[in-house]
């Protein structure tokens, strides 16, 4: 005997159709369909698609998100994407499943790119940082992350011109990109993704860019190789600088001490804002910014042991 109240689950089906934007048909593609719990994603069900109608059965009500990935051998033209037809989760359409639901996704296509410039660089982690060292023009501070989606999107249209997914060491390469303005997307952890701080401008098809896509707390960033030349007196006494970008002060290191240091900073009109001398031999340089107004800086330094230049954004 039973007197208690047992309630019910209503359970409902999710029946899914695939599309591309250039109406090629997806033969080979897994979907993962994930749940949302208190923020964050749980995976419900993972299953292959074989270009038919696929339904997910038996789900709960509630709020879900769609991943599919293509077959990087059968498509390579084909690019992850989410819910709402997005490349990165953080732009993902988190939709309500409260009845049997027929949804359609539309699978973003890499344009096709004839260009020979190339973009690359690493993917870092940097949690709890506000800014990295900078050693021969990239970030060295934080962790290098695997398996991070990165993606060259052209700026006058939103089309994707090259995609890569960083290796073991966090290293990725961007190729085939044409001279253009391009902004630099990754897709980790649903961190969104600073599009002001996320541009690369390739002005030729010759020399590859150097950049650092950097990950943090409040999202994910670019920063384009920041030195513009240091000589290899300067370059053997291990110099570096950091953070960048800047808050407050600048520190330009050295793992040997070197002598007859100056200093200078230019703004972005090539106006002198800032010069300083340092006696005697140091392995340290603190510099003051916290006066200066936002924007971008060239940083100068000159020595006995040779010349360093870096360009660094101010906050």
């Amino acid at each position: 005997d039973c007197d208690g109240f047992i309630e019910s689950v209503t359970s409902h089906t999710l029946s899914i159709q695939l599309a591309t934007s250039n109406a090629q048909t997806v033969n080979n593609a897994t979907v993962l369909l994930y749940s949302i719990f208190e923020g964050e994603l749980v995976l419900q069900q993972e299953k292959p698609w074989n270009n038919t109608l696929l339904e997910f059965e038996a789900l709960p009500e509630g709020n879900y998100i769609l991943k599919v990935v293509p077959d990087p051998t059968t498509h390579p033209d084909l690019l992850v994407t989410y819910s709402g037809n997005a490349l990165l989760r953080s732009e993902a359409a988190i939709f309500s499943l409260s009845s049997n639901m027929v949804y359609q996704l539309t699978v973003q296509v890499k344009e096709t790119t004839t260009g020979n410039g190339v973009i690359e660089g690493v993917a870092l982690l940097q949690e709890g940082n506000e800014g990295g060292r900078v050693a021969r023009g990239l970030e060295e501070e934080g962790i290098p992350l695997a398996n991070v989606p990165v993606f060259a999107e052209l700026e006058n249209s939103g089309k994707v011109a090259a995609s890569a997914v960083s290796d073991a060491s966090g290293r990725f390469r961007l190729e085939g990109l044409s001279k253009g303005n391009y902004n630099l997307k990754a897709d980790y952890d649903g961190r969104a993704v600073d599009l002001a701080a996320s541009k690369v401008e390739i002005k030729d098809e010759v020399n590859p860019i150097q950049v650092t896509v950097i990950i943090g707390d409040n999202g994910i960033s670019t920063q384009v190789a920041s030195v513009t030349g240091i000589s290899e007196g300067l370059l053997a006494r291990g110099i570096s600088l950091y953070p960048n970008p800047i808050i407050t002060q600048v520190v330009i290191e050295t793992k040997e001490s070197i002598a007859g240091v100056r200093i200078k900073i230019i703004d972005n009109v090539g106006r002198q804002v800032v010069s300083q001398n340092y006696s005697g031999k140091k392995q340290r340089f603190d510099v003051n910014m916290e006066h200066l107004s936002r924007g971008i800086y060239l940083i100068n330094l000159s020595s006995n042991d040779g010349v360093a230049n870096w360009k660094v954004v101010k906050n």
